[in-house]
């Protein structure tokens, strides 16, 4: 029998070594690529954070003021009457402070 021998020459193994090389190194940037986009999605900062701080500097125009007098005794009219007194001179006091008036409401519960 006559064995038959195959003759691979230096210039074929070379050739497909740098073909198994150039294409090992396209699979593995693939690859790198590939991982690279798949982590950066999902660490990808995907919010907008604006702060800002601002002050205002004004004199207060408007008070709330609430007030009530309460006086006891058997006679409505006097009662009333005392009252009124009461009130008109805390108003009076108020308006001596330089606090104005502009509308000036008074409630009167008996």
């Amino acid at each position: 029998m006559e064995q038959k021998t195959k003759k691979i020459e230096l210039t074929d193994r070379l050739f497909y070594a740098v073909i198994l090389s150039v294409a090992g190194f396209f699979i593995s940037a693939a690859v790198q690529s590939y991982v690279t986009v798949k982590s950066t999605a999902e660490n990808y900062p995907r919010e907008l954070t604006v702060s800002a701080t601002g002050r205002t500097f004004i004199v207060p125009d408007i008070a709330l003021v609430s007030l009530g007098v309460s006086t006891e005794g058997k006679d409505v009219k006097v009662i009333v009457g005392k009252n009124n007194q009461k009130m008109n001179d805390i108003t009076k006091e108020i308006k001596a402070l330089g606090v104005r008036t502009k509308t000036f409401r008074r409630r009167i519960t008996a």
